[in-house]
């Protein structure tokens, strides 16, 4: 008997130092995200179901029994949208700044932005020809 496939990606962790940063997520890309504690945890975590996935904010130590890697955690992200002018006049508004201009990828166009703890986000939208 052959091993176990992965059938799709269940849950996304970002560990932060300040789970209440949780501004960037809820303002830029426009993610719902709820306040939420577990059971037996101090901590609060901000969380938001996608579809299939769930999208969490959780403070970075607490993980059991594990230490958080030093430096910038090597997770990048990538929400879609579906105009990418009026995503960009939205950043522009909240006074933040891209990377880099939109671009061409594919048959997409994007930009990327760091949130608060350094990871870059990317923004992507169907490339209109």
């Amino acid at each position: 008997m052959g091993p176990s496939t992965v059938q799709s990606l269940a849950i996304l962790w970002l560990l932060s130092e300040n789970t209440e940063r949780t501004e960037f997520y809820r303002e830029v890309p426009g993610l719902p995200l709820v306040e939420e504690r577990d059971t037996g945890s101090a901590e609060k975590h901000y969380a938001v179901q996608m579809g299939s996935l769930r999208f969490i904010i959780r403070y970075g130590h607490d993980v059991p029994n594990q230490q958080r890697p030093a430096g910038r955690d090597s997770i990048e992200l990538c929400f879609t949208v579906t105009d990418m002018e009026r995503f960009l006049q939205h950043v522009r508004e909240m006074k933040l700044a891209p990377l880099h201009p939109p671009t061409p990828f594919r048959r997409t166009v994007f930009t990327t932005l760091r949130d608060p703890d350094g990871r870059l986000v990317q923004i992507m939208a169907p490339w209109k020809e």
